[in-house]
């Protein structure tokens, strides 16, 4: 195999970039697999890979098919998969971006609200739903440490693996800081991208009455975008501890240049 090919794969977390990245790879001529769903390669019935439960040979052959495919870019969403193992791999460029776990959590929430993907009508309720990792409690620490069972509470033990997998990182960035850094070790052009967010504009909501979304309008007028309580933010800040350590950490990782 040419030491020359190089795979960009992007652990993706909820509400943290993730479809700018993506956007940011596309523009910058990044190849995908053939068949993806905003980065993430797809079986040809159209049903995700899931990469995170390959044992290490299968992860190889993968790594091995997309350079014989041309494909330059991976995404991962939901689920890592052996993050040690395509570290050895000096073809792959792991990468990844988090965000401050409040407002991604936050910011998860009314994404699912408005767009009818949840029940949950306040913070507490969609924390309470756990149906999904990322409604869960440390949910970077849990992704990372691969707890599937969202009822297991995350404790130090699972910290410390989501850390130094961390560490195994070529560039992992936070969103707070911009993602100028991801893009000059990318050696991408960092092009404007749009955010995967929802709008409750007159235009945005005129355009949802229009296509008889009529569900998705009162939902954005009935429950707009707020800050969290004082009440709820120390809610939340309780139950995410090694979450909130995790993403204060991340300045004194290694990161190496591409």
């Amino acid at each position: 195999m040419s030491t020359a090919y190089r795979l960009v794969w992007f652990q993706h977390f909820h509400k943290a970039a993730g479809s700018s990245i993506v956007e940011l790879a596309k523009m910058n001529g990044e190849q995908f697999w053939p068949n993806h769903n905003n980065g993430n390669p797809l079986d040809d019935s159209g049903n995700e890979l899931e990469l995170w439960e390959y044992s290490n040979q299968e992860l190889a052959s993968f790594v091995d098919l997309c350079e014989q495919k041309g494909v330059t870019f991976v995404a991962t969403e939901w689920g890592a998969p052996d993050i040690e193992y395509l570290a050895s791999d000096n073809r792959v460029v792991l990468v990844t971006c988090i965000r401050a776990p409040l407002e991604r959590y936050v910011s998860n929430f009314y994404y699912d609200l408005h767009n009818g993907y949840t029940a949950a009508r306040t913070l507490y309720d969609y924390e309470a739903t756990r149906n999904r990792a990322f409604t869960a409690s440390n949910y970077y620490c849990r992704v990372l440490a691969d707890i599937k069972d969202c009822s297991i509470k995350i404790s130090a033990a699972e910290f410390e693996i989501a850390a130094s997998l961390l560490t195994k990182f070529d560039v992992c960035s936070r969103l707070e800081d911009g993602l100028d850094e991801l893009s000059h070790s990318l050696s991408w052009s960092h092009k404007s991208v749009h955010s995967n967010r929802t709008s409750t504009s007159f235009s945005n909501l005129a355009k949802l009455l229009i296509r008889g979304k009529l569900k998705l309008s009162y939902l954005r007028l009935k429950y707009p975008k707020q800050k969290p309580s004082a009440e709820f933010v120390a809610y939340f800040d309780a139950a995410n501890t090694w979450d909130t350590k995790l993403y204060r950490q991340i300045s004194e990782f290694k990161k190496i240049g591409v």
